[in-house]
């Protein structure tokens, strides 16, 4: 296991009860970011001195340096061969990776705001990025042109993950949604919410079958995806031109999987939340028109028999005015969330500068 930290090194921890790890140091920054190559045999990291660091494993061996960015660097991470990395940062650039030639291969320019976070599709042959904008872009890696955009979240995304199969995609943002995209229709699949603050990261297991979230509210949750049981939507129906997809070919919404007892895991500390938390940690699900994007006006809901009748018997004039009603009321919970997440934020700081003047008086 590796970890990276503000003190500008990295740790490989040695899984055991005496947790030995060793420490190395390369970047003259904080360290934003590290991961593993496919095969464990190599390490990427990246910093706020503007680079991107390749390692060797076993020893950490450093092997080169990929400098391109004009500002801190979030994520990076290999390509499945691990010929190319990728890489993203606050200068909102993109930026493919040459690793045996330490060169630029394309600098992607299409986010508005800094990039959170980057990666590559399992096959290779395209990525994605997250960024503060509220969007989620994927570029076809040979190309390089833009091939699918997501308004994904009404607030900055800061994590993505692919599935293994290739044909989903994990966002979680400030907004406190976790969300499940189709690549192939380019559509939302289902929104959940479990945190109560925003999501930190988030990842697929190896076999697609669950993924485990972090949040801002110190929980990390484990999920199951149910994506096994979800078949592309064939045309049943038509919703100004896009698909509906029937309630056989929707899966079950996702649901915790190690959080359902209320676990919070802390550390190498495992403890219940008090009942406050268990109550502000409700799974919900929603699919809804606001949600569905990318080309796609198609509409997914869990009550798929009612969503026929409506779509086949409401004209689409007000069919749009409804979807704009809920699309208001999906911008009104987001922002009371918002607004609940800054007084929680507030009482908090009250709370030190309460704590700080009683120290400072004694």
């Amino acid at each position: 296991m590796a970890s990276a930290s503000s003190d500008k090194t990295i740790r490989v921890w040695i899984p055991s009860t005496r947790g030995d790890s060793t420490v190395h140091q390369g970047h003259s920054s904080v360290v934003q970011d590290v991961k593993f190559s496919k095969n464990g045999k190599r390490l990427i990291t990246a910093s706020h001195d503007k680079t991107v660091k390749v390692w060797e494993v076993p020893g950490i061996k450093f092997r080169c340096t990929l400098s391109g960015h004009c500002n801190w660097v979030r994520s990076a991470s290999f390509s499945p061969d691990e010929q190319r990395a990728i890489s993203c940062g606050d200068d909102k650039a993109v930026i493919l990776w040459d690793i045996p030639k330490r060169a630029a291969l394309a600098v992607l320019r299409e986010h508005s705001a800094p990039v959170n976070c980057a990666a590559f599709h399992p096959d290779g042959h395209s990525l994605a990025a997250c960024s503060d904008d509220g969007s989620i872009k994927l570029w076809d890696s040979r190309s390089h042109h833009l091939i699918q955009h997501y308004c994904a979240h009404s607030a900055p995304v800061r994590s993505i993950s692919f599935h293994p199969g290739g044909n989903f995609l994990l966002s979680g943002g400030d907004d406190s949604a976790i969300k499940i995209w189709d690549l192939r229709e380019g559509r939302l699949i289902y929104t959940v919410h479990g945190h109560s603050g925003g999501i930190r990261a988030i990842s697929f297991n190896k076999d697609g079958t669950q993924f485990v979230t972090g949040g801002a509210d110190s929980f990390a949750m484990a999920w199951e995806s149910h994506l096994e049981t979800y078949e592309v939507p064939h045309s049943s129906g038509t919703a100004k031109g896009g698909v509906v997809a029937t309630p056989s070919s929707l899966p079950p919404p996702p649901k915790p999987g190690l959080h359902s007892n209320g676990l919070q895991i802390t550390g190498s500390t495992i403890r219940p939340p008090s009942p406050r938390e268990k109550r502000s940690s409700v799974l919900s699900t929603s699919t809804n028109d606001d949600d569905l994007n990318a080309g796609q006006d198609g509409v997914i809901t869990n009550n798929g028999e009612k969503n026929q009748r409506i779509t086949n018997g409401i004209p689409d004039s007000l069919e749009d005015t409804l979807s704009q009603i809920m699309g208001s009321l999906n911008m009104i919970t987001s922002a009371l969330s918002a607004i609940d997440q800054r007084l929680r934020d507030a009482e908090d700081q009250i709370h030190l500068l309460k704590t700080e003047e009683s120290y400072l008086k004694a």
